[in-house]
C-alpha cells in the first residue's frame, strides 16, 4: 500500500472552526464493525492555503492535520460512487464468464426491429451464441443507483443468469422517454440465491436488495442485439 504523509497543524480545538473541521462543517467519515458498533471516525475540512493538501483529524483527538488532496476524490456519500459498477456486482457473484455461468435466458417484447431478440430466448452452453453472451454480459456496467424510488413502467424485457451454484440473477429493464427524445432504461436488480455455500447472514442481505440502476441505451443493445456469429 501507499505511504501517506501527514503533517501536524494544529494541537487545538479552536483551529478546527477555521479548517472547517468542526461538526456543522467537516465531512465525516465512519467506519463501522460487522456487529454495528463504531471503530474510528474521521473529519475532514478544507483544503490548504494553494489546494494541494486537505486537513482533517480524527473522532477522538484534537490536533488537525494535512494531507495530499487525492484523498478528497473518495469523500463522497453518493452511492453510486462506492457500489460495484457491474449490472451484475462483481462483488456479490465472483467472477462470472462461459465458464461457470450454466443458463441465460433473455426476453424482450419489442419485436419491431430486426436483429433483436424476439420474445424469449433461452442460451445454454451448447447454444450458437452462449460463449459471446456469457463472456460479454458480465462485463457492463450501468449509469446511477437511483435513491428514490421511481415509478416504472412494467418491465418489457429481462435478463437472467444461472451460476449452477443455485444462484440466479435477474435484471428486469423498463424503458423511460426523456422531454428530448433520449431513450433511457432503469434496471431493477434481484438475486434469488439458494446456494448452500453462503453464510445465513448473507443470504439475508441478499434477500433485501432492492435497487434500479440507470442503464443507458448502448448497454441496452449490447445486452439484447443478437450478434452475427459470422463476426464473433
Amino acid at each position: 500500500g501507499r505511504i501517506r504523509k501527514i503533517h501536524e497543524v494544529s494541537k487545538y480545538e479552536s483551529s478546527w472552526k477555521k479548517l472547517s473541521l468542526d461538526t456543522e462543517n467537516a465531512f465525516s467519515m465512519k467506519f463501522i464493525t460487522e456487529d454495528g458498533m463504531l471503530a474510528s471516525q474521521i473529519y475532514f475540512g478544507n483544503m490548504n492555503h494553494n489546494g494541494s493538501r486537505i486537513y482533517f483529524r480524527g473522532g477522538t483527538d484534537s490536533t488537525a492535520y494535512e494531507t495530499e488532496k487525492d484523498i478528497a476524490a473518495y469523500l463522497s456519500s453518493d452511492c453510486s460512487f462506492w457500489a460495484d459498477p457491474h449490472l451484475i456486482p462483481f462483488d456479490l457473484a465472483g467472477k462470472l464468464d462461459s465458464s461457470n455461468i450454466q443458463q441465460i435466458i433473455i426476453k424482450d417484447i419489442f419485436t419491431e426491429k430486426d436483429g433483436y431478440i424476439k420474445e424469449t430466448e433461452y442460451l445454454k452452453p451448447e447454444s450458437e451464441y452462449f460463449k459471446y453472451t456469457a463472456d460479454q454480459l458480465p462485463k457492463l456496467r450501468h449509469g446511477k443507483i437511483l435513491k428514490v424510488p421511481v415509478q416504472l413502467t412494467e418491465s418489457t424485457s429481462s435478463v437472467m443468469v444461472a451460476d449452477g451454484k443455485g444462484n440466479e440473477y435477474r435484471l428486469l429493464f423498463s424503458p423511460f422517454e426523456h422531454e428530448d427524445g433520449t431513450l433511457e432504461y432503469f434496471c431493477r436488480f434481484q438475486v434469488q440465491a439458494t446456494s448452500s455455500v453462503r453464510p445465513a447472514a448473507e443470504k439475508d442481505f441478499i434477500d433485501k436488495i432492492n435497487c434500479i440502476y440507470s442503464v443507458s441505451s448502448w448497454t441496452y443493445k449490447k445486452i439484447f442485439s443478437v450478434p452475427e456469429i459470422k463476426d464473433l
